[in-house]
């Protein structure tokens, strides 16, 4: 994907909150939760609530800061705290704008400093040696954390779509405390936004198709008219023309795939302990 040099993202906030200060580890949000878009004449509207924060008192002297369904921000050296995203997409030509119209917040006093995502450092592997998952270290430095609860974030292009994230982040550290968003109401507008056309092929672009199913906003995924046309499938050669065939592999890890004669299929290697990765020119044996 390409990021457009003239796609910036504007952010308004016109704020409405309620806060208070307690010293508690529970925050429990509206019993109905999740994200919920309309469409309006401007764009989009949004309304998100957040499930239930869970605040953990760590061994190390930490807090560690769930919501269920959310992910953890692992940017090195910086607040562990859940996110949330949406896919979406922009209209050709169109300039966003993110409107934040109202928010509803508490302050919470934390039992401990939050928690910071460590620095990768290899791999965690079990008894029998297979990989389990990532390994992590302190970090050295501590990364600056000023995020507001309600951002988006542009991604790239893919078949002349511009796409970008929205991103919730619900707990935010302040200090000792913890400011918690329970729900944020906002607009997105496509400001200057093209005329729509009817596609320019009559058969379905299945990449575009499964878009679609992938974005908050459907509706809006329209290739940009100065977009690459959709690449035709070449026709199948006969004769003379090296065989294809189709590998299926049931072990994780590196797979051997051996040159073999132009009659005949590859080959497997049966083990694929015995490859590793290697960033210069494999040789011929291994491509």
């Amino acid at each position: 994907m390409n990021v457009p040099r003239g796609l910036v993202f504007a952010v308004s906030v016109l704020v409405s909150t309620t806060s208070g200060s307690v010293p508690a580890v529970l925050a429990q949000a509206d019993t109905t939760t999740g994200l919920s878009i309309s469409t309006t004449a401007a764009g989009l509207g949004i309304d998100w609530i957040a499930p239930a924060a869970l605040i953990d008192l760590q061994p190390g002297g930490t807090s560690r800061i769930t919501i269920p369904g959310f992910q953890s921000l692992r940017q090195s050296g910086a607040p562990a705290v859940p996110y949330s995203a949406a896919l979406v997409t922009i209209p050709p030509g169109a300039q966003p704008l993110l409107q934040i119209q109202q928010i509803d917040e508490k302050e919470l006093i934390l039992p401990a400093p939050v928690e910071r995502a460590g620095k990768p450092k290899g791999v965690l592997r079990a008894e029998d040696g297979q990989i389990i998952g990532g390994a992590y270290a302190p970090a050295a430095e501590i990364t600056p954390y000023d995020s507001p609860p309600l951002v988006l974030e542009p991604i790239g292009v893919l078949r002349g779509v511009q796409l970008a994230r929205l991103v919730f982040y619900p707990a935010r550290p302040q200090g000792s405390n913890l400011r918690l968003t329970t729900r944020v109401r906002a607009s997105l507008s496509f400001i200057n936004r093209l005329a729509s056309s009817p596609p320019a092929i009559a058969s379905p672009d299945l990449l575009l198709e499964a878009l679609k199913a992938a974005v908050v906003n459907p509706q809006d995924v329209q290739a940009s008219p100065h977009s690459m046309p959709v690449p035709k499938k070449k026709p199948a050669v006969s004769g003379g023309a090296s065989p294809t065939a189709a590998v299926e592999v049931d072990q994780t890890g590196l797979t051997e795939i051996t040159s073999a004669p132009a009659s005949s299929p590859p080959v497997v290697a049966a083990s694929p302990k015995s490859c590793q990765a290697n960033s210069s020119l494999a040789p011929e044996s291994s491509r």
